[in-house]
């Protein structure tokens, strides 16, 4: 669970899934929590009484375009940028994002960042850039991409952006490892 600290005041739940079909399971096919339905159930329908609204965001990471996985060390905040891009330069945008702004996040020393593209629900072509830091104060010297460019760097590669797209909104979040759930590490495979 991660809470909202700019913007509009909302909670975001992720769930990560390996494939598609994960999407399938419910509470009722699982029957390793035969024994919670009652209580998850009963905490879902708590959870709706108390939203003025919800939206689900299916988002599909691109590994090719994000730091390696860090695990369950997830960062306090993250700063989350989402992008419009124009359809016609979506090619361009995946191109700087892999020779520009990939390798500038690489350099500023980041430990999580994620790319991911809007699958489902929007009119345009979305992505969405998550760069993981410590406390407000990491954003006195610069994260991400701005850190690993420098100032005249950033702002070249601003002007780069504008051209390609519609508009792009921050927002940061908390992390809120009290209301988290996270599962247990996969345990690697035995060795033969």
């Amino acid at each position: 669970m991660w809470v909202s600290l700019t913007g509009d005041h909302e909670f975001a739940r992720v769930q990560l899934y390996t494939k598609w079909a994960d999407l399938d399971a419910t509470i009722d096919k699982d029957p390793k929590l035969k024994d919670q339905a009652a209580d998850l159930a009963r905490i879902s329908l708590h959870i709706i009484e108390c939203t003025s609204s919800w939206r689900r965001d299916i988002e599909v990471v691109n590994p090719d375009l994000s730091l390696p996985d860090t695990g369950p060390d997830l960062p306090k905040l993250i700063r989350v940028l989402v992008t419009q891009v124009r359809p016609d330069k979506v090619h361009d945008y995946l191109d700087l994002q892999k020779n520009a702004i990939l390798p500038a996040v690489q350099k500023s020393g980041a430990k999580f960042y994620n790319f991911a593209e809007k699958r489902f629900g929007e009119p345009t072509p979305e992505f969405v850039s998550v760069v993981g830091f410590s406390n407000w104060a990491d954003l006195d010297d610069t994260i991400g991409a701005e850190k690993g460019l420098g100032k005249d760097g950033y702002q070249a590669l601003l002007s780069q952006v504008r051209a390609l797209i519609v508009q792009s909104e921050y927002i940061i979040y908390r992390y809120e490892p009290d209301e988290s759930y996270l599962p247990a590490p996969t345990p690697p495979p035995a060795a033969k």
